[in-house]
């Protein structure tokens, strides 16, 4: 039997690296804009060298005369429909977790589990009543 915990962890995982992908991006475009582009700190090289990662695939398809600010807000934009997109397709296919209508955070006594296409069935395990 799975814990809680194991079940979870095919949305939360992907849905929290996105989530600080987009946080970081998101300091990077506050950086570029209040950052003079002389000056190079070790946090700043950190920083890139992490976001890097998102940009360069952005920059590949983004103009090269679009200048980095434009990619950065792209490279943010791409991160939230992924969130998006990984949100939906966990949904879609069942991993995320039921919904427990009685008992308490404990979702093996669920009376009803309802799907995301809006379908009730009865939890795995259980013969409907």
């Amino acid at each position: 039997m799975l814990s809680p915990l194991s079940a979870d962890w095919l949305q939360t995982l992907p849905d929290l690296a996105l989530a600080l992908f987009s946080g970081l991006v998101a300091i990077r475009i506050v950086l570029v804009l209040i950052v003079p582009a002389g000056i190079d700190s070790r946090l700043y090289r950190l920083l890139r060298y992490i976001t890097d990662v998102v940009v360069i695939p952005v920059r590949f398809v983004t103009p090269r005369i679009a200048p980095l600010f434009v990619v950065l807000v792209f490279a943010l934009v791409w991160l939230f429909l992924a969130r998006f997109l990984a949100v939906a397709i966990t949904a879609d296919t069942d991993l995320t977790p039921s919904l427990s209508l009685r008992g308490g955070p404990d979702t093996e006594k669920a009376a009803i589990v309802i799907r995301s296409d809006g379908t009730r069935r009865p939890p795995a395990g259980r013969r409907p009543s």
